[in-house]
């Protein structure tokens, strides 16, 4: 039985800029960092950085998308 969310990934082009904005701007928490990827808090659920390469440059059309709550 599935009880929460353990993580969510998101793959990144650039691996310091993304770490940047979302720990300097969006004010999440860093966990651990590695030469790949990165751990980071938001509150409670944990969020990974993944680099790739292949990563898109743009939107897709697509409504996906991730909120977070804030103070």
């Amino acid at each position: 039985m599935i009880t929460g969310i353990n993580h969510l990934t998101l793959a990144v082009r650039d691996l310091e800029r993304s770490f940047d904005f979302y720990t300097r701007v969006v004010g999440l928490q860093p966990v651990v960092k590695w030469a790949r990827g990165a751990y980071l808090q938001a509150g409670d659920d944990w969020i990974c950085l993944s680099l790739d390469d292949e990563t898109r440059t743009g939107p897709l059309p697509e409504y996906t998308h991730v909120a977070f709550s804030v103070s």
